[in-house]
């Protein structure tokens, strides 16, 4: 899949939330969304957060590390989102072990990025994801 693909998408449509503990990561995250076209980007610290934003907004994409540091980690996080809309998760860690890879794929429409991640993997799987077309991703 070409970036040709994935700008074909009009990312301008898409609300995209970003549920990271880590300031950095996530205004890094932003700021790296908006060039490629997103607009309605929302960034949050915790699960919780996310959970009371998605009363008022419904996301299509939901970027989320699975271990926050506070509250609800971000598979609980994800289980109750999808309990609200049908937003498709990418989840972000450094750890990525057997336990997450299983909850991974009992969450359908669920892909995995490891941390440290250069952001055009980030952004091809975004676009796969949002296409359908990807498998699971180590």
């Amino acid at each position: 899949m070409t970036s040709k693909h994935i700008q074909a998408l009009n990312l301008s449509q898409y609300q995209v939330f970003i549920v990271e503990d880590e300031a950095i990561i996530s205004n890094n995250l932003s700021r790296k969304l908006q060039k490629k076209g997103f607009s309605n980007i929302h960034v949050m610290s915790s699960g919780e957060s996310a959970i009371q934003l998605a009363k008022k907004v419904t996301p299509q994409l939901v970027i989320i590390d699975i271990l926050l540091a506070q509250g609800m980690d971000g598979f609980e996080t994800a289980y109750l989102l999808s309990q609200q809309c049908h937003a498709k998760f990418i989840f972000t860690s450094a750890d990525f072990n057997h336990e997450n890879k299983r909850l991974i794929k009992d969450l359908k429409g669920c892909q995995f990025m490891q941390k440290p991640y250069q952001f055009e993997d980030l952004f091809e799987l975004l676009g796969k994801t949002l296409l359908g077309n990807v498998a699971l991703t180590k």
